[in-house]
């Protein structure tokens, strides 16, 4: 199944996710042979965009009240980011991964602000101000150790 065909299963409202391109001004479905491919960077030869997609799939899974398939899902694209040098979006899924970590494991605090520290740190590292709010903001309902 793919990244696209995942989420649209998973979403209340399946018209949030667009899984078209948008090419010359218009939304185009798919190519008239039907199939499909990955795009990836050249230089790291990285999938673009996976990191985001699985993310989303994650928050869909917490959403659902679904912690271990989250975190499964958080820990194998973790290491495709490590393996394949895609690391943008590291913060994000380390803050993921420690919501799932507490959701799956109520007493599992240290490991959860072990990753919400790594999240706040990386962001802090690559200036993603965005990223760093939301690993932050998690700390404030930690009890203290």
């Amino acid at each position: 199944m793919s990244i696209s065909s995942e989420l649209l299963a998973r979403l209340k409202d399946p018209e949030l996710l667009i899984a078209k391109g948008y090419v010359g001004g218009k939304w185009v479905a798919e190519a008239k042979s039907g199939k499909t491919f990955e795009v990836s960077d050249p230089a790291t030869g990285a999938v673009l965009a996976r990191p985001y997609a699985e993310a989303w799939i994650a928050e869909a899974l917490l959403s659902q009240d679904q912690p271990n398939a989250a975190l499964s899902r958080l820990l194998e694209v973790r290491r495709f980011t490590v393996k394949s040098g895609e690391r943008y979006y590291d913060a994000e899924l380390l803050r993921l991964s420690a919501l799932a970590t507490g959701a799956a494991r109520p007493g599992a605090m240290r490991q959860v602000r072990t990753l919400l520290d790594k999240a706040a740190s990386h962001a802090r590292r690559t200036g993603i101000d965005l990223h760093l709010s939301n690993a932050l903001i998690h700390f404030q309902g930690l009890p203290a150790l």
